[in-house]
């Protein structure tokens, strides 16, 4: 039986066979495979959360940039609403901040699994 998994950059596939498990994962650093024996998959799960670390960088960059525009704004007496980049930059850092993708990792002792 095979089941493959698909989330942003990563691909998982696990493979199970009769005594053995063969672990497939790519992403956007690599990729890695390995057979794991069922008996060694350890009973202990762990849990990591991805994010997507460019949408944090580009949100509080846009953020700092409407700050300092509206700040420039406010100084030259112009009281009016703050400037968009703020707005844009709040967007992606909420976005960022929402949306993530969990994953359970298994360790063997060859690697771990998630």
């Amino acid at each position: 039986m095979e089941i493959s998994q698909r989330r942003n950059a990563n691909r998982i596939r696990f493979t199970f066979g009769e005594a053995s498990l063969q672990y497939q994962q790519q992403d956007g650093s690599g990729s890695r495979s390995f057979s794991v024996d069922y008996v060694d998959i350890s009973r202990d799960r762990q849990t990591l959360v991805e994010r997507n670390d460019w949408l944090r960088n580009v949100g509080l960059l846009w953020l700092a940039i409407g700050a300092v525009m509206t700040a420039i704004n406010w100084i030259g007496g112009n009281w009016g609403m703050p400037n968009f980049w703020i707005f844009i930059g709040a967007g992606c850092y909420a976005f960022y901040h929402f949306r993530s993708t969990p994953f359970t990792i298994l360790p063997t002792p060859k690697a771990t699994c998630w």
